[in-house]
């Protein structure tokens, strides 16, 4: 509608880090062109009023037909060819109709185009092209007309050669006078007869280079007499007719512009009066070779998939859409593919019988409204208009009517373009910044996964849609879940602090001089007001369980099982797609085709990560200059006394069989011993390794992320344990008290604290993904971890192991602000962004039943 690589590395100094990924390589075009398109300078294949293409200079007479060669005409190959975009043009209709444009061998009945008596009127198409190479179009009216076709480019078959894939965008604003969008921004009419030059590689989402053409939509508004448009590249003269206008309407029309090298697009107005123009950009067409997995178009015999006037797609109802609402319907179901991989549906809208003037917009299922039209209408004016459209995750797109009065809707399907093959994506900032989910919200998100994973054969992960704000709660295909009901959460969640970059030097408290003890008292559970959560459900291709093994499996294959194996650096489930998306320091075809052959194109994506530099390597063979303490203290170093490498300690951990430090499990194994300091052979505190998730050969092996308790009952001279982590850099003597466990999971869009002996605290990091599997390059897989992301100074050798907090206002005569437990690190990387991977505080009952050992704020 509408590499450079990164070595991940354990934190820890416990394991040493191994060499540096090979150089990015590209993913080269497939031989076919199979779906591909080729733009070209429009050039005129049919018209009747001067004879090209047909051996009558004549009308098409009231039901009358025409055929016309499209292959082999102008630049359009003889053979080759599965579809093309056409242009097609109605001139002095006597009547009132519309056009039916089919190949010439493959008829159809659904309509195409609408026109209204004595208007020059203008849509586009994408026709399927048949062996015949001819398309034939019949003139469905009580009166005859003109006719005149523009072919703007061409897709080829499995037998063709080159083309650019397409891309979808976001529908956004790329030029209009009225608002001043655009560069030059602009905000007066169009000239008489002027011309208009405007950028737009490098702008709403196209790239400043590489593409051949743009999909628009094009509105004309408030002119004062007939003519028509012209767009196309800057350097190029204007040829053909876009859009034809007529005064006191909007017109609006689909259009695929080529782009030059010079990026820009010139806009032309072929009459003396002026008038408002409003350009929509649906997406862009590449011929970039690095990038041979995006969609291919699919062209299709035209099949109605929702008719208001019928019922057909509508359940049977057939009422007119109101004023202000809106229709969604499956769409996506004729392309026999699975629904999330239809990258955009090519379809033809009609706006039948209107009550008043008005505009359709059109988008994905379950999205909020972009408020940008598609299609526009007069009152009482059957109008249509072609579009491509992005479809929801469940394969339905929902049609909303912008006007005072009702209209009947149909909506018909000339292809689709689906991804055949596991698509590849490159890393954006975007993928830095998720926004952030409110507590409420969060809530609701956390119990709606514990439900998926109540019933993971049913259901897949759910998401919080930021563009809504919904809830959705998504389910496999010809599924019935266990539970559908609202959700209840409190509406006022706890305060679990903040962790952006303004709380990075905060005040804390001097380190006392004796031992603290912990708060044993039940932590209060607040009652209020509860909130009323209802999910959107909708259904997928894909359950939790299926994901949840590929994204377990994938991380674990060798380099005889899939090509270039030893590139993939992490796998996470991306529930909004209902896909696993992986990381890959670099990307080829033997990797790409094997993944397909393995999983399918809906089941897995690949995100290559091309703004990584390398990461030095993390191990720590001397003593960390994090303030000595006699304690275990959250952030303190930790000697591993059997090897002499480092660590640091994270949160205290209490329950009914002692106390606890919490560390990552590859810094040490059952049966280590860890000193809290080490100075001249000297031992302030010590622990012993009990319990761990990890398997130094292998990774995780139970719960989730990457633990391990260390027993703090074996202490030197009474020393013990105490609820507090260090606040500050790598020298501080100040300390937070710990005010508890986080009230729940970390969610993407949270910020969070890092606090590590040889970095000492960072904050600002943003959650980016809550149950990622990464494959450290020193060996070890890790499961179900956080990812968090910032800019600057990343984590480094030593701080695995430490805690990860957000920080509270406490107000206490003690300390102004707290400490609340979020996470243990367990590793990271470096380049243009930090990563930092850990685990969940939650995750630690997996483990060990008991809870963080808390501050007594009395």
């Amino acid at each position: 509608m509408r590499a450079l690589s990164l070595a991940l590395a354990l934190l820890g100094s416990l394991v040493a880090i191994m060499g540096v990924a090979a150089p990015v390589q590209e993913v080269h075009a497939e031989t076919t062109g199979d779906g591909r398109f080729v733009p070209m300078v429009p050039k005129v294949l049919l018209d009747t009023r001067s004879g090209a293409g047909t051996t009558q200079v004549a009308k098409v007479p009231a039901q009358g037909s025409v055929t016309f060669q499209v292959t082999g005409v102008h630049s359009v190959p003889a053979t080759g060819v599965s579809a093309a975009a056409l242009t097609i043009q109605a001139y002095a209709p006597e009547r009132w109709g519309s056009f039916t444009v089919y190949p010439s061998d493959v008829p159809t009945t659904v309509s195409t185009a609408t026109f209204a008596g004595g208007e020059a009127t203008t849509v586009a198409d994408f026709t399927r092209i048949t062996g015949t190479g001819k398309v034939t179009i019949v003139n469905k009216s009580a009166g005859a007309t003109h006719v005149a076709v523009a072919v703007r480019g061409y897709f080829l078959d499995a037998t063709g050669e080159g083309g650019s894939e397409y891309r979808p965008l976001a529908t956004s604003y790329l030029y209009d006078t009225r608002f001043g969008h655009g560069a030059p921004a602009r905000t007066t009419p169009v000239p008489g007869n002027g011309e208009l030059t405007f950028e737009a590689a490098g702008r709403e989402g196209i790239p400043a280079s590489g593409a051949t053409a743009v999909a628009v939509n094009i509105v004309a508004m408030d002119q004062t007499a007939h003519g028509f448009l012209t767009l196309t590249p800057s350097d190029v003269t204007a040829g053909a007719g876009v859009l034809n206008y007529v005064p006191g309407e909007a017109n609006s029309t689909f259009y695929v512009v080529p782009l030059s090298a010079t990026g820009q697009l010139k806009l032309t107005n072929h009459h003396p009066g002026t008038l408002n123009v409003s350009i929509t950009v649906r997406g862009y067409f590449t011929g970039s070779t690095t990038d041979a997995s995006g969609p291919r178009y699919k062209p299709m015999n035209t099949k109605v998939l929702a008719d208001t006037l019928t019922g057909v797609g509508t359940d049977g109802d057939t009422s007119p859409i109101a004023a202000g609402a809106s229709l969604t319907f499956e769409a996506t179901g004729a392309s026999g593919a699975p629904s999330n991989t239809v990258a955009a549906a090519a379809l033809n809208i009609d706006a039948r019988t209107p009550v008043s003037a008005g505009w359709l917009s059109v988008y994905a299922s379950g999205s909020k409204d972009p408020n940008i039209s598609s299609v526009v209408f007069d009152e009482g004016e059957t109008n249509n208009g072609f579009d491509l459209v992005v479809p929801g995750v469940d394969g339905r797109i929902t049609i909303t009517n912008h006007s005072t009065g009702t209209v009947h809707l149909q909506v018909s399907t000339r292809g689709y373009f689906i991804h055949t093959r596991v698509e590849v994506f490159p890393a954006t900032e975007a993928d830095d910044n998720p926004p952030p989910i409110s507590p409420v919200n969060s809530a609701a998100l956390q119990e709606a996964e514990e439900r998926a994973e109540g019933d993971p054969e049913t259901m897949a992960p759910p998401y919080h849609d930021t563009a809504t704000g919904r809830l959705v709660t998504p389910i496999g295909a010809d599924r019935v879940p266990v539970d559908q009901s609202p959700i209840q959460v409190a509406e006022n969640q706890p305060d679990d602090g903040v962790g952006d970059a303004s709380v990075e030097n905060t005040p804390g408290m001097e380190m006392p001089t004796e031992p603290v003890e912990d708060d044993l008292d039940p932590v209060p559970v607040e009652s209020g007001p509860m909130r009323t959560i209802t999910p959107r459900t909708i259904f997928v291709p894909n359950t939790t369980h299926e994901l949840q093994r590929i994204q377990d499996e994938v991380l674990t294959l060798d380099t005889t099982q899939l090509p270039s194996a030893d590139q993939l650096q992490s796998a996470h489930i991306q529930a909004a797609k209902n896909r696993v998306v992986i990381e890959a320091f670099s990307v080829n075809d033997a990797m790409v085709d094997a993944l397909t052959a393995r999983y399918g194109p809906s089941k897995i994506a690949v995100r290559v990560i091309s703004d990584a530099e390398p990461a030095d390597a993390m191990c720590s063979n001397g003593i960390m200059n994090r303030a000595c303490s006699h304690h275990f203290w959250g952030g303190s170093k930790m000697a591993t006394m059997e090897n002499g490498s480092y660590c640091t300690m994270g949160f205290m951990w209490r329950n009914s069989y002692g106390r606890f430090g919490l560390t990552a499990g590859h810094c040490g194994q059952k049966g280590h011993w860890f000193g809290s300091w080490v100075s001249s052979g000297s031992v302030a505190a010590r622990g012993v390794g009990v319990k761990t998730g990890w398997n130094p050969k292998v990774g995780t092996v139970y719960g989730r992320g990457d633990l391990l308790f260390v027993n703090l009952d074996y202490t030197s001279d009474g020393q013990r344990s105490s609820p507090f982590v260090f606040n500050g850099g790598s020298a501080t003597r100040n300390i937070l008290p710990v005010k508890g466990r986080a009230s729940r999971r970390p969610r993407v869009g949270d910020y969070v604290c890092s606090g590590g002996a040889t970095k000492g605290d960072l904050c600002g990091w943003k959650i980016s993904d809550t149950s990622i599997n990464v494959r450290y390059a020193s060996g070890g897989l890790v499961k179900w971890a956080v990812e968090a992301k910032r800019k600057g100074v990343c984590a480094a050798g030593g701080d695995s192991g430490g805690p990860v907090f957000t920080k509270v206002k406490v107000n206490t005569h003690v300390t102004e602000w707290g400490a609340v437990a979020q996470g243990i690190i367990s590793g990271g990387g470096g380049g243009k962004t930090c990563r930092l991977y850990f685990t969940s505080i939650h995750d630690v009952q997996t483990l060990a039943p008991g809870d963080v050992q808390r501050y007594p704020f009395r």
